[in-house]
């Protein structure tokens, strides 16, 4: 929600003309309109709800049930609040970044991912 509204003041302080304005803030808004139930609540097919980890192997449990493998890439970012998972799974072309922050986890399996993503084994 922040972003939206930094993003929306952003395109209002800007010098372009207001038709343009409009368009930019319609896409802005569809936009949240369907990260929201997708990547907060949870509550489409695509989301994610279940992580496990084998080396560098990782399976992702679906919301519709179903499950999918892939590889996790090297350039995943581990931060103090927040993880980046960068995945690239099986028979998909592009790779599918998540951040998954602290208060996601219990404190305890936050930590284990930190470790294991800083110290694959």
């Amino acid at each position: 929600m922040v972003m939206l509204v930094g993003s929306a003041t952003l395109v209002y302080v800007t010098n372009m003309r207001w038709e343009m304005k409009w368009i930019l803030l319609v896409l802005m808004l569809s936009n949240f309109a369907y990260c929201l139930p997708s990547l907060v609540w949870l509550r489409h097919s695509h989301s994610w709800r279940e992580i496990t980890l084998n080396r560098r192997d990782i399976a992702v449990g679906m919301g519709d049930g179903s499950t999918l493998t892939g590889q996790l890439v090297d350039c995943g970012m581990v931060f103090s609040h927040f993880v980046i998972l960068l995945v690239r799974f099986d028979g998909y072309r592009f790779n599918t970044a998540r951040v998954i922050f602290r208060d996601a986890l219990p404190s305890e399996a936050f930590r284990e991912l930190c470790v294991y993503l800083k110290y694959p084994r």
